[in-house]
């Protein structure tokens, strides 16, 4: 079973890698097979870095991360505000009170719920601060409070298919047949908007 399971993984890589290799060679100097040739001449360094391992710079990637959740919470902003969800209002003291309500318990409110522990006392002490709150802190408090739009949920779907809202040409799944908002899906949608 497993040298089964190996061949197919064996041949299905070459046959991708094949395929990967005749599209890319349209976009590459070099003639045909460069994105073979590409592949063979990095295979050394990569198995030097599997055994000897790579430099990682964990400082720079923490910073990175804070970079693309910053702009991940952004865009939620702006998906919740042309979709009329998110947050109810902006104001400082409403919202520290949706916080507790939310992510403490009732009966002891100074104990926060085992979900919310990794986020608690940060959006605390954004709501406590005198500073204004930007998109991406909005973004991050209703994701966190679970009121944002999720591009993953139904709510989502409804939003671009149905009639009373943005009524875009429903993309289908190709195996299910059914509605669907993957990548594919978007993307294709992005296409027939530009075409508009």
């Amino acid at each position: 079973m497993i040298l089964e399971t190996l061949h197919k993984y064996c041949c299905k890589d070459s046959a991708v890698t094949h395929e990967i290799s005749g599209k890319l060679d349209r976009f590459l100097h070099g003639g045909p097979l460069e994105h073979y040739r590409f592949n063979i001449s990095l295979l050394n360094p990569l198995l030097y870095m599997e055994l000897r391992g790579i430099k990682y710079d964990s400082e720079l990637a923490k910073r990175r991360k804070a970079e693309i959740d910053t702009k991940i919470y952004e865009l939620q902003h702006a998906l919740d505000t042309l979709s009329n969800h998110g947050l109810p209002t902006e104001d400082k003291n409403i919202l520290r009170k949706l916080v507790r309500d939310t992510m403490c318990y009732k009966r002891d409110p100074t104990r926060v719920k085992s979900d919310y522990t990794h986020c608690y006392t940060e959006i605390m002490r954004l709501l406590l601060s005198n500073d204004t709150l930007n998109a991406a802190h909005l973004g991050r408090i209703s994701t966190e409070l679970n009121l944002h739009l999720n591009t993953k949920g139904k709510d989502f779907k409804s939003y671009l298919y149905d009639k009373d809202k943005l009524h875009l040409p429903i993309q289908l799944d190709s195996k299910t047949k059914a509605p669907t908002t993957d990548y594919l899906a978007l993307l294709e949608l992005k296409k027939w908007v530009e075409k508009q």
